[in-house]
C-alpha cells in the first residue's frame, strides 16, 4: 500500500491519533481537516509574531497570545473553541507541546502537495488576470 492510501485509510478509519496531556487531562488528537485546520489559523493570526523567522515554540513563549493558543488548540482537539478556557489555565508548555503534536499530524506529502497546488493555482491567476 503507498504512503498516501495508508494515510487516508487511517484517518477514515480514525487510527491516526495522538494523546496529549494539557493540565492535569489527557486529550485525543487527530489528523486536522481542512474546517479544524482554518479554524486554528484564524484563532493563530491573531497572535503578534516577536520577529522574523521565529519557531513555533519562541512566538507560543511570549506568552502574549496565551489564550489565541489554546483557542487553536481547542481547534485540534475538540473542532471549536469550547475548550479554550479551560486550555488557557494550563501552564504555558503543556500547551506549546499539544500544538506540536497537531502540527505534526499534519501530513508533509499532503502539505507539500497543498502548497505547490496554491503556487500554480496563484500563477495560473496571474497570467489570466
Amino acid at each position: 500500500m503507498n504512503g498516501a492510501a495508508k494515510l487516508v485509510g487511517q484517518s477514515l478509519a480514525q487510527t491516526d491519533y495522538r494523546t496529549v496531556v494539557v493540565g492535569d487531562r489527557a486529550y485525543v488528537i487527530f489528523p486536522p481537516t481542512i474546517r479544524v485546520l482554518a479554524g486554528a489559523a484564524a484563532c493563530l493570526a491573531q497572535v503578534d509574531l516577536p520577529k522574523e523567522g521565529a519557531t513555533v515554540r519562541d512566538v507560543a513563549g511570549t506568552l502574549s497570545g496565551a489564550r489565541q493558543w489554546a483557542a487553536a488548540l481547542s481547534w485540534f482537539i475538540r473542532g471549536d473553541e469550547e475548550l479554550a478556557g479551560r486550555l488557557s489555565e494550563a501552564p504555558a508548555a503543556d500547551v506549546v507541546q499539544a500544538l506540536e503534536v497537531a502540527v505534526q499530524l499534519l501530513s508533509p506529502q499532503v502539505f507539500f502537495k497543498a502548497v505547490g497546488l496554491t503556487a500554480s493555482v496563484c500563477a495560473l491567476t496571474a497570467v489570466r488576470k
